[in-house]
């Protein structure tokens, strides 16, 4: 018990700070990512000039170098830069890259020469943060990438102006080494890490072991993928989330420390207690603290940080107690475990728990005042169907990200409000005493309804997304093929999804 516990101690005093996020290259992201998707020989054909923020909002330029006869892009980082090129290719070139797999839906014909803008456009991004997945997508969709297919979205993401990328994978890697350095053994660890494609639920605490073993190799090979990840998304400026210490631990943790405050999750999902019943570490015990910064250390260490954290400890379960006090201290327990290794700490949370019943609006309150305003942000996961920032006060203060679901379990189906979709993003952004510092899609799973995701992403800079609505209009015979129901409907929670609701009005 002393080895391990003196392990522990010494990654608590290294230094987290050591290891900050690499600045990026702006310019070579995008010359990258133009060689990938348009071709060398596009590389040379536009000009790249990286600019100033506009007090502390994202920029893009596009403009024209009459000397050279060459389209120049200018942006404030590579996320910029890319948003620039897919506005051109859209609106100068008649030209797009699709969401679609394997670039299906990508049409790339593009006119000889350049054409160059007659005049120069600016857009400024309205919103801080574009916040992009859901904590499922790794499991329902993103699984089984290599870093190619990785690449490709990533790409995709700058194109569409995304900026803050939820990053998850190859964390096992960082738990076994917390837990072997405890002295938990490879079985017990077996035992509790689910198979690969149900690692979504394991890491939230409702599943253990389901689908199992997870292998040794694998879990190495998904450290190295994510370290490729990282270093492109830093080079575009991206913002990586990543995991954050929940309290979601093995059975072995009671052998670790039997006086540990443990208590088992409900089951979950119709698993037995086999797969389910999952111990959560109190976070107002002290062994919590004592865990959370070890894992933050090594977190640091492997990936380096964006200083971005997300944390669901109570993820379709509910706390023990609905004492106010118990909720604040809870809740400022797990933020303080990673500010103790991060004074840059900013802990991302969805507000998916608050749909429970458990959770009134006084139980929120008390529960997110454990956290300093400035150092949380709260995705309000569905909002196109179940906002929840009205009700709560704009989440009592606390910044949050008005998300996109849409995609419940995957489910396929041509359907999404795309009046809601236009209208509300905007609504929540200028209410009276709004806290809204963003926009985000959270689907389940994606590659799929691209109409839909492809008006969203037009809310993350400052095209009037009723442009898009305007020209929908204009093709009623087209869009009627697929509208023969009331134009408001939205998908359903994983039921049979209706179909695509239109409203262009």
């Amino acid at each position: 018990m002393g080895t391990q516990l003196a392990f522990v101690t010494l990654l608590l005093v290294s230094s987290a700070q050591s290891l900050s996020s690499p600045l990026g290259d702006p310019v070579s992201a995008i010359q990258g990512l133009v060689s990938r998707n348009l071709g060398p020989q596009y590389v040379g054909l536009f000009e790249y000039d990286v600019i100033s923020d506009q007090a502390g909002s994202d920029v893009f330029e596009i403009d024209s170098d009459s000397k050279q006869n060459k389209p120049v892009l200018r942006g404030n980082n590579g996320v910029s830069l890319a948003s620039a090129l897919n506005f051109y290719l859209k609106y100068s070139c008649n030209c797009s890259i699709s969401w679609g797999r394997d670039g299906t839906g990508n049409q790339l014909n593009l006119p000889h020469p350049l054409p160059l803008p007659n005049t120069k456009l600016r857009m400024v991004s309205p919103v801080k943060y574009r916040y992009y997945q859901n904590v499922c997508t790794v499991s329902y969709s993103m699984v089984w990438w290599d870093f190619a297919r990785w690449q490709q979205e990533i790409d995709w993401m700058a194109l569409n102006g995304l900026n803050l990328i939820l990053s998850f994978t190859g964390q096992e890697y960082v738990w076994r080494q917390l837990y072997s350095s405890l002295g938990i053994t490879e079985t017990e660890l077996q035992q509790y890490f689910s198979g690969a494609a149900f690692l979504a639920w394991q890491r939230m605490g409702n599943i253990k072991g389901w689908g199992g073993p997870l292998d040794n190799e694998w879990i190495d090979s998904q450290a190295q993928l994510q370290k490729q990840i990282l270093n492109s998304t830093r080079q575009f400026g991206m913002i990586n989330v990543l995991p954050g210490f929940s309290g979601h631990v093995p059975d072995a943790i009671a052998r670790i420390y039997p006086n540990a405050s443990l208590i088992k999750s409900a089951a979950w999902g119709n698993f037995n207690s086999t797969y389910t019943e999952v111990y959560l570490l109190q976070p107002t015990d002290p062994i919590f603290a004592t865990l959370g910064r070890a894992f933050y250390n090594l977190l640091i260490a492997e990936f380096g940080t964006d200083h971005v954290y997300n944390c669901d400890t109570y993820n379709e379960m509910d706390p023990s107690s609905s004492d106010p006090t118990f909720l604040a201290n809870t809740n400022g327990a797990i933020y303080e475990a990673m500010a103790a290794v991060d004074q840059d700490a900013i802990f991302l949370m969805q507000a998916w728990l608050f749909h429970s019943g458990f959770w009134t609006n006084d139980r929120i309150k008390a529960f997110l005042s454990g956290v300093p305003d400035a150092s949380m942000l709260i995705l309000d996961l569905n909002s196109e169907q179940e906002p929840l920032w009205q009700s709560t006060d704009s989440y009592f203060g606390k910044p949050f990200i008005w998300c996109l679901l849409h995609n419940y379990g995957g489910t396929r189906g041509i359907y999404g409000n795309l009046t809601t979709i236009a209208v509300e993003p905007l609504l929540a952004l200028h209410a009276s005493g709004s806290t809204m510092v963003g926009v985000g899609m959270t689907p389940e799973a994606i590659e799929h309804n691209p109409v839909v995701y492809d008006l969203m992403v037009r809310e993350t800079a400052s095209y009037d997304p009723h442009l898009f609505l305007l020209s929908l209009s204009s093709l009623p015979t087209f869009w009627s093929l697929f509208s023969p129901v009331p134009l408001h409907t939205s998908a359903p929670s994983l039921s049979p999804p209706h179909l695509c609701s239109l409203h262009t009005s």
